[in-house]
């Protein structure tokens, strides 16, 4: 269910990564502990990396991600030439900071709602296309708009998004802590196909709010 994107790129050569660094001017990232940047630090939530040993290599310290240096997002992001993303709850993610993306991920969060639940407080997914819809792309657009730019055509919302990179990655915990977690003993049980419909249908649903928003 997960999908590691940064793959694609390892093996490509320099001079096209360096075209990609020139073509995608920010990234905007859904996911849950395998992206977080540190969303849930101030929810009440045992699914929160802010302390020691997290974030031991990491240059600024422990942030809230559940490794001890970079996330793959961060890493994508690295290989791209964009500036460390910022979280959507970090209150310095506003203004001029939004034109390298926002990075939406939350730790237990799922492509079902209340997967997660049992820890507390998280970023369902759809809640983080919500934000991403409703908050987020305004701002930008009044960004764009509003910059000081001579070639209106190559920098305006539009031009923006279309260049910009989406990147997904989450769903594991909805089998690990939402499914099988149901069960004393989840290695035992199979999966029924019926669970992962209802997942795939939800997350074919967030993609089409996500296009609603990007081209509305």
């Amino acid at each position: 269910m997960v999908v590691f994107h940064v793959i694609i790129l390892v093996g490509m050569p320099s001079s096209t990564l360096s075209s990609m660094q020139q073509q995608v001017p920010a990234m905007f990232v859904f996911g849950d502990s395998l992206s977080d940047p540190g969303n849930n630090n101030n929810y009440r939530t045992l699914a929160k990396a802010n302390t020691v040993p997290n974030g031991i290599d990491f240059p600024y310290g422990v942030t809230g991600r559940f490794c001890n240096g970079a996330t793959i997002a961060d890493h994508l992001g690295y290989l791209l030439g964009i500036e460390l993303i910022p979280g959507c709850n970090d209150p310095r993610t506003t203004g001029s900071n939004l034109l390298r993306g926002v990075n939406f991920a939350s730790s237990s969060a799922g492509i079902v709602n209340d997967t997660g639940a049992k820890f507390g407080q998280n970023i369902a997914l759809s809640r983080q296309v919500e934000l991403f819809g409703e908050k987020i792309l305004p701002e930008l657009k009044s960004l764009t708009e509003n910059s000081n730019v001579e070639d209106s055509a190559t920098n305006s919302f539009e031009h923006f998004v279309a260049k910009s990179l989406i990147f997904s990655s989450i769903g594991h915990d909805d089998l690990i802590n939402n499914y099988l977690s149901r069960f004393a003993n989840p290695l035992n049980k199979p999966i029924p196909p019926h669970f992962w419909d209802s997942v795939v249908i939800a997350y074919s649903n967030q993609l089409k709010v996500r296009c609603v928003y990007l081209w509305h």
